[in-house]
Order: structure tokens, then C-alpha cells, then sequence
């Protein structure tokens, strides 16, 4: 507890760049990448963000030297911190105290070494999944102690892209997978997004509607990037998508995919 007491006094007066919650670009190009995510990445513009793990607002490097730099009281407990659409990880700060946050209080707390993702929220879910589960592969291969646990937490659509990245590193054999002892999902829409089944509505309303006007808005309406129209139902995997074009596929319910056996799943919700 005194290490981690000592890192946060020398953050508070070191030359360290501001965390994400302080720093409004950074905010912009999540939330472009939630509309525009899958285009930037299909023109490979540099605004398209790759999945990584961040710490102090910095991408973090896979290497022992640099885990144990961000991590100078590594342990064999690990907690992986996942956000929703058009965030980045600065929402598991507190909003009045930005050097502390979610991850670090259960490192204080429960001895957790905390890794927070990164993502483009406008990919599919099942790709963002894919990724997420070849970046946990990388991060046990390069630890530098045996792991004991893995615990995941989601925040929205980042408990969806937590179990897409579990069935898939089930699916491939990955290491990692067996040691997630715990999943927290933090209103995360397993039966589909309410609100997104609202816009899909409202969407076919207008395209059915042949006027100039009532057309552009339509074309407007469909901006919505696929990772967006993948919470109408909680699409979680590839076959969901592939198979069809536009919007016909997403009026069939998606393919069930268990909650991970040997895995406690915890579900949070509110309104």
C-alpha cells in the first residue's frame, strides 16, 4: 500500500502528460471512432485507434522491462479493465480525483494488477473480440510472473467484446482463457440495446420514405458504424455478419453464445 501511496504523491507534481479524462482530444477521437470507426480503419487513417493497453494515457508496450516500469508491485492477480462505445479508459477515473480510478483502487484494495484497453468501438464486436483475445495471449506470454487469475470487467459494450474475446480464445486454445476466474459486466446489453433497436426502427421508417429530404436524413441516420448496429441484438461473433449485407441479417436474432464455463459472471445494471 505504501508503494502505490508513493506513485500516486510523485504523479501529482511530475511532468507526466494529463491523463485521457483531462484531455479533450483524445475524447473526440473516441467518439469519431464510435460513428466512424470501421471507415477510418478501412482507409487506415492515423484518427482510426488500435486496440492497446494504456496506462497515464500512453499506449503500454508488451515487454517485461515495460510492464514492470508501469508496474513496479506486479503480482499473479491480474484485472483487465475494458470500456464502452466512444470512451477510452479514462471513464474508470473518478470524475473529482482523475490520478485515481477504478483499476488502481482495487490494486490498493485486492492486490490487483490493473490493465486498462483501448479500443475503436466502430469495429464489429467479433473483431474487436478477436483482438482483445490475441492481446491477452500477448500479455501472459511476456509476463514476467506466473499468473494466478485473470478477472474482466466490462463497461456496456465492453462486457460484450469480453465474452466475444472469451469464446474465441476457447475456440483457438488460447492460455489465458482457463485462468479468467471472474467476468463483471457493467450494463452491458446481452439481449440488444434498446436504444439501438430504437435508431434501427427509425432508420427503416425513413428509408421507406421517398423524398429528397426524408432520403438524406436516412443516409445521415446510417452513419451508425457497425459496431454501433452490432448492439441491436448483441451480435457477438463473425458468422453474425458475414453471411449478409446491409441491414437484412440484423433482423434474425444473432447466434447464442454461452457464458463461459468455469468462469464466475457477475451482471450490473441500473436506471
Amino acid at each position: 500500500m505504501s508503494a502505490i501511496t508513493e506513485m500516486r504523491d510523485i504523479s501529482a507534481v511530475s511532468a507526466d502528460p494529463p491523463t485521457p479524462a483531462q484531455d479533450p482530444g483524445t475524447s473526440r477521437q473516441a467518439a469519431l471512432n464510435a460513428v466512424l470507426g470501421d471507415y477510418l480503419e478501412q482507409r487506415k487513417s492515423h484518427l482510426a485507434i488500435q486496440m492497446a493497453f494504456y496506462e497515464r494515457a500512453r499506449s503500454l508496450a508488451l515487454s517485461a522491462t515495460a510492464l514492470r516500469a508501469a508496474h513496479p508491485a506486479l503480482n499473479s492477480r491480474i484485472v483487465v479493465l475494458v470500456h464502452g462505445m466512444g470512451q477510452t479508459e479514462a471513464c474508470w477515473s473518478l470524475p473529482n480525483n482523475p490520478t485515481t480510478d477504478y483499476g488502481t483502487m482495487l490494486q490498493r484494495e485486492l492486490g490487483c494488477t490493473p490493465f486498462y484497453v483501448r479500443y475503436n468501438t466502430g469495429r464489429r464486436i467479433s473483431r474487436n473480440g478477436r483482438d482483445l483475445a490475441a492481446l491477452l495471449e500477448q500479455l501472459i506470454e511476456v509476463y514476467p510472473l506466473p499468473i494466478d487469475e485473470i478477472t474482466l470487467i466490462g463497461h456496456s459494450l465492453g462486457g460484450l467484446v469480453i465474452r466475444s474475446a472469451c469464446h474465441y480464445a476457447d475456440l483457438l486454445g488460447l492460455r489465458w482463457a482457463p485462468l479468467v476466474r471472474r467476468a463483471f459486466y457493467l450494463g452491458s446489453p446481452h439481449l440488444g440495446s434498446p436504444l439501438e433497436k430504437a435508431g434501427h426502427a427509425v432508420s427503416l421508417t425513413l428509408g421507406a420514405i421517398n423524398q429528397p429530404v426524408v432520403r438524406l436524413i436516412h443516409k445521415l441516420s446510417e452513419l451508425r458504424g457497425p459496431g454501433v448496429k452490432d448492439l441491436r441484438h448483441g451480435a457477438l461473433l463473425d458468422e453474425d455478419w458475414q453471411a449478409a449485407s446491409g441491414e437484412r441479417h440484423f433482423a434474425e436474432r444473432p447466434r447464442a453464445v454461452p457464458l463461459r464455463a468455469g468462469t464466475e459472471h457477475y451482471f450490473v445494471a441500473g436506471t
